[in-house]
């Protein structure tokens, strides 16, 4: 079972539509027209869990 998050413009808060164009998936955004690559949402998640363990580790 695949647990979907809903994803919110960094912009204006809106949620993010998925959008296949070609083998690439993005994220849109329809009020403000931006558009965020399935791998820079990952390597936002890992930076965020890294920087987690960091604060973990030296508390």
């Amino acid at each position: 079972m695949v647990i979907e998050e809903k994803l919110l413009c960094g912009n204006c808060n809106t949620e993010l539509e998925k959008r296949m164009i070609g083998l690439n998936t993005f994220y849109c955004c329809r009020e403000c027209l931006s558009m965020t690559s399935v791998r820079e949402i990952v390597r936002l998640k890992l930076d965020m869990i890294k920087s987690i363990d960091v604060l973990e580790a030296s508390s």
